[in-house]
């Protein structure tokens, strides 16, 4: 199995390259499926492991103007804010187990899947959607803010880099193409999630083997997925992105409440 997950490992570093995100939606289920980590484990190790992609992979977006620097600060910040709150003092603080009755229960292994589902099939629907997207960014950077803190808040929980939900608000809120929202969104993704990692060491037992290597599986699908990004149009990149995350929180929806 851990073959196969390493293997699964180079889609990581391929969706970055993409989308600016998907990362995370990969490694949490390929670590806790396949390599049989629990959900906050995952989580952890799937911070480094997308932060260290993305912050390479973000370097020759810098040098191409792509990012929107702008959005660095008012969406960026609050999210790192949020993401620290939860990583290091409110997620800690959830029980093990809820018990809702005394036939019916769930984990905090669960929970955090479900969670983690539900906020990917919002997104998939977001970016399906026909609405279209406004153009007035510098006019909605106090809806930025608020949606920055709340995805820190909401990715720190679920432990990913959250560009799944950065892009939409990108998008939709602050008016940016989306090949830019890919671009800015990557560079938020690594700084939040390697911050996010360091908050969260002290809770978790590192395997830096098994890191280093999915780690390095993921550089190499980055590379490969830079090699096919620029023959992609918007409206393709944003269609693909949709489905792709559609159909993995479906799968984990499924398997967390039919099958756990």
């Amino acid at each position: 199995m851990e073959l196969i997950a390493y293997c699964l490992a180079i889609l990581v570093g391929a969706s970055l390259s993409l989308f600016g995100s998907g990362g995370s939606i990969l490694s949490v289920p390929i670590m806790v499926y396949l390599l049989g980590l629990d959900a906050q484990t995952a989580g952890t190790y799937s911070l480094f492991i997308v932060g260290t992609v993305a912050i390479i992979g973000s370097v020759k977006l810098v040098q191409s103007g792509n990012v929107e620097w702008k959005y660095l600060v008012f969406f960026g910040i609050p999210s790192l804010l949020g993401l620290i709150l939860m990583r290091r003092i409110l997620l800690p603080l959830i029980p093990q187990t809820f018990h809702l009755s005394s036939e019916i229960s769930f984990t905090k292994n669960n929970l955090i899947l479900i969670t983690f589902a539900v906020l990917m099939l919002f997104s998939a629907a977001s970016m399906l959607s026909k609405k279209e997207k406004t153009s007035a960014g510098m006019q909605n950077l106090t809806a930025i803010g608020f949606f920055g803190f709340a995805i820190g808040l909401l990715t720190g929980f679920v432990g990913v880099g959250g560009g799944f939900m950065i892009i939409p608000a990108l998008v939709f809120f602050g008016g940016v193409e989306m090949k830019a929202a890919v671009s800015t969104s990557l560079f938020i993704i690594a700084i939040n999630s390697l911050i996010g990692f360091l908050a969260s060491m002290g809770h978790t037992e590192m395997r830096w083997l098994l890191l280093m290597v999915f780690t390095a599986c993921a550089m190499l699908g980055l590379i490969l997925g830079n090699k096919v990004k620029d023959r992609l149009s918007n409206a393709e990149l944003k269609t693909y992105f949709a489905y792709f995350i559609l159909l993995v929180s479906v799968y984990i929806m499924l398997k967390e409440i039919f099958f756990s």
